[in-house]
């Protein structure tokens, strides 16, 4: 539609881990085909969207929480070399803090 701006932000890491099984193709190549067909944007994550995601993303939109919680999964490093900050928002108010960050490829 005209002056309609539509981010699609769909299909969940289980889904893509899916899509890659069945297709007999790497998750980045799931990914990449995804975007190709429309895909802005995966919620969530897990280790292996991750790992395999992590070299085709052009974005990456961070949860910053503001203390540590216990858990098996975290985000890799990577390098403000690739990245640069965009945006940052803080939500001090929240029953529990967090900020908000986004990254874009250089």
């Amino acid at each position: 539609m005209k002056g309609l701006d539509i981010h699609v932000h769909g299909f969940s890491p289980p889904e893509i881990w899916h899509f890659a099984e069945i297709a007999g193709l790497s998750i980045a190549e799931v990914i990449a085909r995804l975007r190709k067909a429309g895909l802005d944007s995966i919620p969530g994550g897990g280790a292996e969207i991750f790992a395999e995601g992590f070299e085709v993303a052009t974005a990456i939109t961070l949860t910053l929480l503001e203390r540590d919680f216990e858990g098996d999964v975290t985000f890799p490093n990577f390098s403000t070399d690739e990245f640069v900050e965009e945006s940052r928002v803080a939500f001090p108010d929240s029953s529990e803090p967090f900020k908000v960050v986004t990254y874009r490829r250089k």
